[in-house]
Protein backbone atom coordinates (compact mmCIF):
# COMPACT_ATOMS: atom_id res chain seq x y z
CA UNK A 1 0.00 0.00 0.00
CA UNK A 2 1.04 3.75 -0.74
CA UNK A 3 2.03 5.78 2.14
CA UNK A 4 -1.41 7.94 0.41
CA UNK A 5 -3.39 4.89 0.97
CA UNK A 6 -2.39 4.58 4.34
CA UNK A 7 -2.97 8.09 5.05
CA UNK A 8 -6.67 7.99 3.60
CA UNK A 9 -7.12 4.65 5.72
CA UNK A 10 -6.22 6.73 8.99
CA UNK A 11 -8.29 9.85 7.92
CA UNK A 12 -11.36 7.83 8.01
CA UNK A 13 -10.81 5.79 11.17
CA UNK A 14 -9.84 9.11 13.27
CA UNK A 15 -13.26 10.96 11.44
CA UNK A 16 -15.16 7.59 12.97
CA UNK A 17 -13.10 7.25 16.18
CA UNK A 18 -13.98 11.25 16.82
CA UNK A 19 -17.34 11.00 16.00
CA UNK A 20 -17.50 8.10 18.36
CA UNK A 21 -15.60 9.73 21.19
CA UNK A 22 -17.88 12.82 20.61
CA UNK A 23 -21.07 10.62 21.05
CA UNK A 24 -19.93 8.95 23.65
CA UNK A 25 -18.91 12.26 25.28
CA UNK A 26 -21.64 13.75 25.29
CA UNK A 27 -23.53 10.10 27.04
CA UNK A 28 -21.16 10.20 30.23
CA UNK A 29 -22.95 13.40 31.30
CA UNK A 30 -24.86 10.52 32.88
CA UNK A 31 -22.37 7.27 33.71
CA UNK A 32 -21.29 5.16 30.71
CA UNK A 33 -22.22 1.42 31.51
CA UNK A 34 -18.37 -0.27 31.82
CA UNK A 35 -18.54 -1.80 28.24
CA UNK A 36 -19.18 1.57 26.68
CA UNK A 37 -16.62 3.12 29.18
CA UNK A 38 -14.02 0.71 28.11
CA UNK A 39 -14.87 1.36 24.50
CA UNK A 40 -14.30 5.24 25.28
CA UNK A 41 -11.05 4.04 26.53
CA UNK A 42 -9.88 2.16 23.29
CA UNK A 43 -10.89 4.97 21.12
CA UNK A 44 -9.09 7.48 22.87
CA UNK A 45 -6.05 5.28 23.02
CA UNK A 46 -6.57 4.83 18.98
CA UNK A 47 -6.63 8.39 18.26
CA UNK A 48 -3.69 8.59 20.56
CA UNK A 49 -1.44 5.69 18.71
CA UNK A 50 -2.98 7.97 15.02
CA UNK A 51 -1.54 11.32 16.51
CA UNK A 52 1.91 10.20 17.48
CA UNK A 53 2.14 7.89 14.24
CA UNK A 54 1.60 11.26 12.38
CA UNK A 55 4.13 13.39 14.99
CA UNK A 56 6.57 10.30 14.05
CA UNK A 57 6.32 10.04 10.11
CA UNK A 58 3.33 7.47 9.50
CA UNK A 59 2.70 4.31 10.73
CA UNK A 60 3.83 0.69 9.18
CA UNK A 61 0.71 -0.97 7.45
CA UNK A 62 0.26 -3.56 9.47
CA UNK A 63 -0.40 -1.25 12.40
CA UNK A 64 -2.92 1.30 10.07
CA UNK A 65 -4.62 -2.65 9.27
CA UNK A 66 -4.91 -3.12 13.39
CA UNK A 67 -6.25 0.50 13.56
CA UNK A 68 -8.38 0.38 11.39
CA UNK A 69 -9.73 -3.46 12.08
CA UNK A 70 -10.42 -2.19 15.67
CA UNK A 71 -11.93 1.05 14.78
CA UNK A 72 -14.80 -0.83 12.16
CA UNK A 73 -15.01 -3.19 15.18
CA UNK A 74 -15.94 -0.16 17.70
CA UNK A 75 -18.13 1.09 14.89
CA UNK A 76 -20.26 -1.69 14.46
CA UNK A 77 -20.86 -1.78 17.91
CA UNK A 78 -21.40 2.04 18.89
CA UNK A 79 -23.23 3.41 15.60
CA UNK A 80 -26.50 1.44 16.59
CA UNK A 81 -26.23 3.88 19.62
CA UNK A 82 -26.83 6.80 17.16
CA UNK A 83 -30.27 6.04 15.79
CA UNK A 84 -31.44 5.57 19.87
CA UNK A 85 -30.12 9.06 20.50
CA UNK A 86 -31.89 10.45 17.45
CA UNK A 87 -35.26 8.21 17.82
Amino acid sequence: MTKNELNEILDICYIHLMVMKQHLSKTSEFNLDPINQDNLEQINDLLEDIENGIKDGGLPELVVRYISDDTEGLWTEIEPQFKKVGA
